[in-house]
């Protein structure tokens, strides 16, 4: 898997994150998928959102690439996790395509720094970790529809993948 992508995996683990390789789950083209529930909010919970982070290890990708690490991201989180819940409560799935590799297009740089596309209960949030350039990049800014979600998400990115690829870029372990 790499060593970046296996620090990655054991960095979402440390964070309470479900971890299953692209194998186990019957994808070859993922390096690994990390899952989790979150009740929203953290006090008194009317929604859960199922967040998932889908792995690919991928140089020279481009915005198709996030696409349709997306849309596999997507059909593995509703066979991975199908809740049953209260009548009222909410539910949606974050599925955050994360690509990590050397020189991605500025397409796909571009996609993952904007807002990302709107869907019905479900967010799509793009990572890109561009080794050669020691970059994350991602939306960091802020929309109004999903306003709970988005800094769920960001801090995710912050918190637990920004700190593990700058300890390895640091380490010189993934080139």
């Amino acid at each position: 898997m790499g060593d970046l992508m296996q620090a990655l995996s054991i960095g979402l683990s440390t964070a309470r994150y479900r971890i299953r390789t692209g194998d186990e789950l019957g994808v070859r083209s993922v390096g690994f998928v990390a899952s989790k529930i979150k009740g929203f909010p953290a006090r008194i919970p009317i929604g859960m959102l199922s967040t998932h982070v889908v792995a690919l290890k991928k140089d020279n990708a481009g915005a198709r690439d996030l696409q349709d690490v997306f849309d596999i991201g997507f059909s593995l989180a509703k066979r991975i996790n199908r809740i049953p819940l209260a009548r009222g409560m909410q539910f949606g799935y974050a599925v955050m395509p994360l690509i990590v590799g050397n020189a991605p297009d500025v397409e796909a740089l571009w996609y993952a720094a904007n807002a990302p596309r709107a869907h019905w209960a479900l967010f799509e949030f793009p990572v890109i970790v561009d080794i050669a350039m020691e970059k994350v990049t991602f939306f960091e800014g802020f929309r109004a529809r999903g306003a709970i979600v988005w800094p769920i998400l960001q801090e995710l990115v912050i918190s637990h993948i920004e700190p593990v690829v700058d300890e390895e870029l640091r380490r010189g372990s993934p080139r």
